[in-house]
């Protein structure tokens, strides 16, 4: 008696463990269909169509055709890697490069950007989390670089700890999270960050690997500091 009691125990915890990975499974893949469609918004697809329209209207079809080529690229790359959980660090990088120079054309040269990769890690072998890093960059160029007058900068780097864990640093010297608070008439975050964190979140539940994301308004860290300084810390 006591043995049946045990094992319908044991496995009614057994059933409700898996019911509970199931409904995390659900939910991450609920939120990454939330992060393709930040990636491939209509306000990003209809500007960059924009800019390809004004390129023809000013008779510079060489432009047209590169800009278009671009934008190709990136949403063929966006779509293809969709089904994916992960993404080669490599893969990551390219589209990201896509992303940006369609950015930094389209805004005429509003910022500047680089890309670094720790020499200790192979890009072709390290994957991380899907869709997790461009709507990041995305906020800094709109919310913090666009509203100020100067040129800004947009800085990527991908760093391996002596822990063994990845450090991607998104930062900018745009104006701010504070101030890009103030700048919006809601005054909420973005659903693109708030999706990430809730990927990394459950992530971090289904895999038992670290993945936390954190963001610092740079003017908290000394006066004639500003910008927003992003990191994503993955446990590999």
């Amino acid at each position: 008696m006591i043995a049946s009691l045990i094992s319908y125990l044991l496995i009614k915890r057994v059933k409700k463990r898996a019911m509970k990975r199931i409904a995390d499974e659900q939910q991450v893949n609920l939120l990454k269909h939330q992060a393709m469609n930040s990636l491939l918004s209509p306000h990003f697809i209809f500007n960059s169509l924009t800019s390809i329209q004004n390129y023809i209207n000013s008779n510079n079809s060489l432009k047209a055709s590169e800009y278009l080529a671009k934008f190709s690229r990136l949403i063929r790359m966006i779509i293809e890697k969709a089904a994916q959980s992960e993404i080669l660090l490599t893969d990551e990088i390219k589209r990201l490069s896509y992303y940006l120079e369609l950015e930094k054309e389209r805004f005429k040269n509003k910022f500047d950007y680089t890309i670094t990769v720790d020499e200790k890690l192979d890009a072709n072998t390290v994957a991380i989390p899907n869709m997790i890093i461009q709507p990041h960059a995305e906020n800094c160029i709109i919310h913090g670089i666009l509203p100020k007058w100067e040129h800004g900068k947009v800085d990527i780097t991908f760093k391996k700890t002596e822990a063994g864990k990845l450090l991607i640093t998104i930062e900018d010297d745009g104006i701010g999270l504070i101030k890009a608070k103030e700048h919006s008439k809601t005054g909420h975050k973005s659903l693109g960050t708030a999706t990430i964190k809730n990927i990394l979140e459950l992530n971090s539940k289904l895999t038992g690997k670290t993945q936390v994301v954190t963001m610092v308004d740079k003017s908290t860290l000394g006066e004639g500091k500003n910008g927003t300084i992003i990191t994503l810390e993955l446990e590999l």
